[in-house]
């Protein structure tokens, strides 16, 4: 059984990266959703990145759309799994 990760995200700061180096070191998949950050936080999703599959759109359309979106990504590409959800 795998163990998935979904974090929607907005504007986060550095410990974002240090909670997906946790996550790793636990063995869990992560996905990580960019709710319209500006351009400011480039680097922090960059940086995610390393540890985690970062979907990202434009605008900011709140928690519930980015759980979706991440909840579709994860039904289409992943089978036989136990989702959490976070908050950055």
């Amino acid at each position: 059984m795998q163990f998935i990760a979904l974090i929607p995200s907005y504007e986060p700061n550095n410990k974002l990266i240090s909670i997906l180096k946790d996550l790793k070191k636990k063995r869990f998949e992560i996905v990580v959703i960019n709710d319209g950050s500006n351009s400011l936080y480039d680097d922090i999703f960059k940086d995610c990145r390393k540890y985690a599959q970062v979907l990202t759109y434009s605008q900011n359309r709140g928690k519930g759309y980015a759980l979706k979106t991440g909840l579709k990504y994860i039904e289409t590409n992943y089978k036989n799994c136990i989702v959490v959800t976070m908050d950055s």
